[in-house]
């Protein structure tokens, strides 16, 4: 028959629990909830096909209802009474698509941003926000992000498009924080011709706004940063321009430009390398904007 691999739980006060299978040779658990008592993922059947599995303490290991067939849980919120399940699977369709699962075993599929294949890999708490990967028609992956309450699939390049470089996009949204304001994933940075991790605050976008007439936008890329980083700045206008580093107290730490910039887009570099020892240490700061209209915070973080 040959080996058997199985999907497990641990916790220290009852050790190792394997989680079995659907009479396949494996399984294997994508995500845990955050109350530690239920889990996600997919289990072979007796034909090798994949099936998303949910596991309690209440019910313990068992089929997804709703995904009868080919499908794969990756993302769980709220508690054992309360849950709610994202993943992908094969619908009426040849593709596999996004699904959520949420209390009294209600299923929907949340839809893709093309005819292709879309895949929801984590959903918020307490399950209204869910993020993902659809391919699109020219075959490139986008990140998503679906909502409950407008039940819209919106594309993150198309929401946050004054953030990215020319010819960068955001293709898979792996993670989100339960209060949804922070979305966590990989996508492809024009500036270095890479695909780098990122992680973006949807309530801190950078972009500044005067009248109809006024828009200035500005970034820092990669976030978080390991080492250098570049800020990209866009005005419209001739602009008086202030731009600090702000320690996690709020304290300046240093000016990085302070000039007037013509109306064009701006790059600066950014080198955390070559600091004194301890002078910054892992964590979040601040790039603080400034000019005659407005101030802003941009959030980054920087690993030591």
């Amino acid at each position: 028959m040959g080996k058997i691999s199985n999907a497990f739980i641990w916790s220290q006060d009852s050790g190792l629990t394997k989680l079995g299978t659907f009479g396949g040779k494996s399984s294997v658990a994508n995500d845990i909830s955050k109350d530690g008592k239920v889990v996600v993922g997919f289990a072979q059947d007796s034909k090798a096909i994949n099936r998303a599995f949910i596991w309690d303490r209440r019910y313990g290991f068992r089929k997804l209802i709703g995904t009868e067939d080919w499908s794969i849980a990756y993302g769980v919120s709220g508690t054992e009474y309360f849950t709610f399940v994202v993943g992908e699977m094969v619908a009426s369709t040849k593709y596999p698509r996004a699904f959520r699962c949420f209390p009294n075993d209600i299923f929907e599929i949340i839809g893709s941003l093309g005819e292709k294949s879309s895949v929801a890999y984590a959903v918020s708490e307490p399950g209204y926000t869910v993020v993902g990967s659809s391919e699109i028609d020219d075959n490139t992956k986008h990140a998503f992000r679906w909502e409950d309450n407008s039940g819209i699939m919106e594309d993150l390049n198309n929401m946050y498009k004054d953030l990215l470089p020319n010819g960068s996009y955001l293709a898979e949204a792996f993670s989100i924080t339960p209060d949804a304001r922070y979305i966590a994933g990989y996508g492809f940075n024009a500036l270095t011709g890479r695909f780098e991790g990122f992680l973006l605050d949807t309530k801190t976008t950078a972009q500044v706004e005067g009248n109809q007439n006024q828009n200035t936008s500005f970034q820092v890329y990669p976030n978080p940063i390991i080492s250098n980083a570049i800020l990209i700045l866009s005005l419209l206008k001739p602009t008086l321009v202030r731009i600090e580093l702000i320690s996690p107290l709020g304290e300046l730490i240093e000016t990085i430009a302070d000039k007037e910039l013509t109306n064009d887009t701006h790059t600066i570099q950014l080198d955390f390398s070559n600091r004194p020892e301890n002078s910054l240490t892992t964590g979040i700061y601040f790039i603080r904007f400034i000019t005659e209209e407005h101030t802003k915070l941009l959030p980054i973080m920087i690993f030591k």
